[in-house]
């Protein structure tokens, strides 16, 4: 194909400009499209896809499907909990007026008072069991391990209170068993 000539192409100057404008559209829906991949679904490993505020709030859908997975999801959040104090990241996997949040919120005040956190942990369920089951609540009995670097691993028995309301697991209450 020929070439048009030189006077009926546009000069460099304006290819360069419309060359750095269609990058910098196309770098901005990169960045929203980054910023916003996670809206409107629970997440399990991150930020909070609710925040519970009070006793009527309920947890994600998507998060708390299943019991187990509402442990897991909550131990994992749990890890940088502990370092950081962030309740927001807490909400999608507890029921505000239960009373492992009245804990946590008092965690919480103890975790933003600290100078250096550390790294956050590492966390892990092992052997979870339902142990007793009815319609609307689950307890479940897990091995949960916290770990991080520089410490020593610790292994804990919980049993785990669920609840469920508007088909929503999320957690009342943890107590440690021998």
């Amino acid at each position: 194909m020929d070439e048009p000539p030189p006077s009926a192409r546009p000069p460099a100057s304006w290819r360069r400009w419309s060359g750095l404008i269609v990058v910098g559209v196309l770098a901005i829906i990169l960045i929203w499209l980054n910023t916003h991949r996670d809206a409107g679904r629970g997440s399990a490993t991150g930020g909070p896809a609710s925040t519970a505020t009070n006793g009527s709030d309920a947890p994600a859908s998507e998060a708390s499907a299943d019991p187990v997975v509402v442990i897991e999801g909550a131990l994992q959040a749990w890890g940088q909990f502990a370092i950081d104090g962030d309740l927001d990241r807490m909400a999608p996997f507890f029921w505000a007026d239960g009373p492992q949040w009245a804990n946590l919120e008092n965690d919480a005040a103890d975790i933003l008072v600290r100078s250096d956190p550390g790294p956050s942990y590492l966390t892990s369920v092992v052997d979870a069991n339902v142990v007793d089951a009815t319609d609307g609540q689950q307890t479940v009995v897990a091995g949960v391990t916290f770990g991080r670097t520089g410490e020593s691993t610790q292994t804990l028995r919980w049993r785990i209170s669920l609840h469920r309301r508007d088909g929503r697991w999320a957690i009342w209450s943890i107590t440690t068993t021998p």
